[in-house]
């Protein structure tokens, strides 16, 4: 027999790849096998790649990941936001409006809805002499709206005060009282008006001080806020003292208290409001920068 007509032998895995292509091609296993030259003159069966049904294919490779942006992907690592038009700060928060000359200390003990102020100030620590001036938030900016000339303690400003050492007791307080010998100028922060207040005023500052109480606003440092301004409910014991108010000038340092003209005092009555959450931030420019 030639090497034309002798019969190929088919590998492992040809045999399988004709099986198959054999199946699909529906040819029933009854059928008589080709022999001769009508078998060997079927294509050449070298590999199963021959066969168009059973080929074998290399998968496809993935197609490739576009490169990620070198700036987008280290922004993304450090956490920093990276949406378009973002004007977020580091934080996501907007910075806190802060009032001139008080510190970040300071500014963090007025609670959430405080829109009025009052700062009280000297440039040194035994300073008597004090400044106030009324801020209100307006549009996320502390505004100055008016500034008064008076007096603090006679050994100025301390924040851990004790009775009788006639400092002003350094800090942030709240103000939610008022009262005093005259009546009700319009206020409407809770106002008691007391007789004795001429009395008390007299025996504090001496007989030409009497009307120092016409009008006073409490500050809530060692009292009950809310309470009368006479009213002697002392937190804090009676170490610290009491009895702070805002009162009429009269010329000189006081016992503790912080001290206004009378027409700027009924000014701040007629100006403070509950709903304003009105505070007094109160110091020498040290104690009031931290």
């Amino acid at each position: 027999m030639t090497s034309r007509n002798r019969p190929r032998t088919l590998g492992i895995a040809g045999a399988t790849a004709l099986t198959a292509a054999l199946v699909g091609s529906a040819v029933s296993p009854a059928s008589a096998a080709p022999s001769g030259d009508d078998a060997l003159d079927a294509p050449a069966i070298t590999s199963p790649s021959d066969f168009a049904g059973p080929t074998l294919r290399t998968p496809a490779a993935a197609a490739p990941k576009p490169h990620a942006d070198p700036t987008t992907a280290a922004a993304k690592d450090s956490g920093q936001s990276t949406m378009s038009g973002s004007s977020q700060d580091s934080s996501g928060t907007a910075q806190a409006a802060a009032i001139p000359g008080v510190g970040k200390k300071n500014m963090a003990k007025l609670p959430a809805g405080t829109t009025q102020v009052l700062v009280a100030t000297t440039k040194q620590q035994k300073g008597t002499t004090a400044r106030t001036t009324l801020y209100t938030l307006q549009d996320g900016t502390w505004k100055k709206e008016r500034s008064f000339a008076g007096h603090n303690g006679k050994n100025g400003w301390k924040a851990n005060r004790r009775e009788g050492d006639q400092t002003s007791p350094a800090g942030v307080f709240s103000l939610t009282a008022a009262g005093g010998y005259d009546k009700n100028p319009g206020t409407k922060l809770p106002y008691t008006r007391d007789a004795s207040m001429r009395s008390g005023a007299e025996a504090q500052y001496g007989a030409k001080a009497t009307g120092v109480f016409d009008y006073v606003i409490a500050i809530d440092f060692n009292r009950k806020p809310g309470t009368p301004p006479r009213d002697g409910t002392q937190p804090l014991g009676p170490k610290p003292g009491s009895g702070i108010w805002l009162h009429v000038d009269h010329g000189s340092g006081t016992h503790g208290c912080v001290t206004l003209a009378k027409n700027d005092l009924k000014y701040l009555l007629q100006t403070l409001t509950p709903a304003a959450k009105p505070h007094i931030i109160m110091g020498s420019a040290a104690d009031i920068g931290k």
